[in-house]
């Protein structure tokens, strides 16, 4: 069984925020698989199934995403190995998408929804795709915790259609058209 989960926080008013661009391509791959997203509250999260994977976007807020997780892979007995967590990334260049493989020695890269999932596994070896939001250019770098909360710019919000197709495109490729 895969878990493909998509950190963000819950709420409208971050829906169009860049901190939420997991819940976005989770909601693209439910679409794609005609699959409806609920809540269940006895996860603390948005899921979806299917025989091969499971769609989950926690609702316990980016910081405590590891808490959703952790029961969602007891109850149905997901391996580490086989999750992968979208998120996205303050240091790599805006529109580039990056898959890192499970591996032991993988960190969080400062990310806290991942370092909550790492704490709550006790395990760094998950998959995960990696979705940059770097665009300050030459500007100074800014305010980690205010950027990743703010909205994408229109520019931007053009862009990520086939940014999300670049994620969809990894998973099809390595998990679920192997399935």
């Amino acid at each position: 069984m895969l878990l493909v989960v998509g950190l963000g926080n819950p709420g409208t008013e971050y829906e169009s925020t860049r901190h939420n661009i997991g819940f976005r391509v989770i909601d693209a791959l439910a679409e794609e698989h005609a699959m409806e997203l609920s809540e269940e509250k006895k996860f603390s999260g948005m899921i979806a199934t299917r025989e091969s994977f499971i769609l989950l976007k926690p609702t316990t807020f980016m910081n405590r995403s590891g808490e959703t997780v952790q029961i969602v892979t007891s109850y149905y007995k997901v391996i580490p190995q086989n999750i992968v967590v979208i998120h996205d990334d303050f240091d790599l260049a805006f529109g580039e998408v990056r898959f890192k493989e499970a591996q032991d020695e993988s960190g969080d890269g400062g990310h806290k929804g991942v370092r909550s999932v790492i704490d709550r596994l006790g395990t760094p070896s998950t998959n995960r795709i990696k979705i940059g939001i770097k665009n300050w250019g030459e500007n100074p770098r800014p305010d980690a915790e205010r950027f990743v909360l703010e909205r994408f710019t229109k520019e931007e919000e053009e862009r990520l259609p086939a940014i999300i197709e670049s994620a969809l495109a990894i998973l099809r490729e390595k998990f679920l058209e192997k399935k």
